[in-house]
């Protein structure tokens, strides 16, 4: 029975490990490659932010081979448009390097998942940062025809699939998790 749970204890920590990012992959700078028009949303009508049109010159987004994109900012009354942007441009760089991907959109997760039990798991994520905020984003976006070393399906939409930020106070946000 011993040996049992200390086999269940092992897999338990190596799922979790497994889960995290390599700390060194986690501030990668977004590739510039071909241009993309980015549509905004804001899902509330109260407080929402101005819509950046659509062929706006100013925008960074370079989200591999997507003609439009929509970024969904909802509502929140813990983070600003800025600190999305910047988690945004993160999973921007991911996508720049997994080439072909067709993005469809990016949404804010809500300001419910800054609760304590997510902090801890980004803490326990990345040792020694102490994260005291966690921020969430999903997008759905359709993957390569012909795969590579990072994919296990070809040709497949993945809806929902979630990017997990936090932060130190007055830190940078870190992407510290990826997946389902």
């Amino acid at each position: 029975m011993r040996k049992i749970l200390s086999a269940m204890v092992l897999i338990a920590f190596l799922f979790t490990l497994s889960a995290c990012v390599d700390k060194n992959a986690q501030n990668e700078e977004p590739a510039n490659n071909e241009e993309t028009n980015v549509v905004e949303s804001n899902t509330s009508t109260e407080d929402s932010e101005t819509e950046k049109p659509a062929d706006a010159d100013d925008s960074d987004e370079n989200l591999s081979n997507s003609s439009e994109v929509v970024i969904d900012y909802g509502k929140s009354d813990v983070f600003s448009k800025e600190d999305m942007d910047e988690a945004i441009n993160i999973i921007n760089g991911k996508f720049a390097k997994w080439r072909d991907c067709d993005v469809h959109s990016i949404r804010f997760g809500g300001d419910d998942k800054n609760i304590e039990d997510n902090v801890e798991w980004a803490n326990d994520c990345i040792q020694g940062q102490n994260f005291t905020e966690v921020m969430e984003f999903e997008t759905d976006f359709h993957s390569p025809t012909e795969v590579s070393g990072e994919w296990g399906d070809s040709d497949t939409e993945y809806d929902d699939y979630q990017w997990w930020f936090a932060r130190p106070e007055d830190g940078k946000w870190q992407l510290f998790y990826w997946s389902y």
